[in-house]
């Protein structure tokens, strides 16, 4: 079960990544 949700929690941080990553892209875009 340890190893399970290690698991849930490296995926609920790729996507919180890919949201901050959007979020960080998004007002360059608009700068640029």
């Amino acid at each position: 079960m340890g190893s399970n949700s290690r698991d849930i929690n490296l995926a609920v941080n790729k996507i919180k990544n890919i949201d901050y990553d959007r979020l960080a892209v998004a007002p360059r875009k608009k700068q640029v």
